[in-house]
């Protein structure tokens, strides 16, 4: 509850991985006849959905978003979409004007995080050069990276196909590698049984997880959409 507010909850998730969605919602008491306005930031943020508005009593000019009816009247949801920007972490404003059939006026603002990894290589040397001892590879000169930006981000290498290397995972994160999936399988296994409906849902999202964890996947714009295809089936 918004002490001495016409809004009884305002929703907005603290951050949000730029390129991803998010969703917000507001209520209100059910007996009160709301107008309300969000205001957008001038770039960064797009609306994707609107839940329980009629298209008669929505407004979109520019950045703002006017809506006077509800077709049930108490809740408002959105679903917004982020843009790749050039920051790679920024914190941007959402503003909420609300209005009643009394004249009364309010103005609530939150500020959401959008965040995205920023990977830069920080040092290629013109050569590297691998001397086998004892017990492991010494390597000199290393290609450096850095993650500036804020998140996990994955970094996956390719040799060329006329190469005589071989890419290996170190012993110990291999035989984790190999447990974890082993495990994962036979968990899900239960859950097929016991939810037969979802089994292809189910193979589908083990799939996607083993084959990130232990698999030959390329990370590109199609394998990364391969998620948000599999919640949205």
């Amino acid at each position: 509850m918004i002490m001495d507010s016409l809004l009884e909850s305002v929703f907005v998730p603290e951050s949000s991985l730029q390129g991803s969605e998010f969703p917000i919602h507001l209520t209100w008491n059910k007996g009160k006849s709301l107008k309300i306005i969000i205001e957008l930031p001038a770039n960064g943020i797009i609306v994707k959905e609107i839940h329980n508005v009629g298209k008669n009593h929505l407004k979109v000019d520019g950045n703002l978003i006017s809506m006077d009816g509800f077709e049930v009247n108490g809740y408002l949801g959105l679903v917004f979409e982020t843009r790749i920007m050039h920051e790679s972490s920024l914190l941007v404003p959402l503003r909420f004007i609300i209005e009643d059939n009394e004249g009364q006026t309010e103005s609530i603002e939150n500020k959401i995080l959008l965040f995205r990894q920023n990977i830069a290589i920080q040092n290629t040397p013109p050569r590297i050069e691998l001397k086998q001892e004892p017990t492991n590879v010494k390597v000199t000169n290393k290609v450096s990276v850095r993650n500036y930006g804020r998140g996990t981000a994955i970094v996956k290498l390719r040799l060329l196909e006329d190469s005589d290397g071989e890419i290996k995972k170190p012993k110990d994160i291999e035989e984790f590698s190999s447990k974890f999936c082993s495990l994962l399988t036979e968990r899900f296994e239960q859950t097929k049984n016991k939810f037969p409906t979802y089994r292809k849902t189910t193979d589908d999202f083990l799939h996607f997880i083993t084959d990130s964890v232990c698999g030959t996947y390329i990370l590109n714009k199609e394998y990364e959409k391969k998620p948000k295809r599999r919640l949205r089936d």
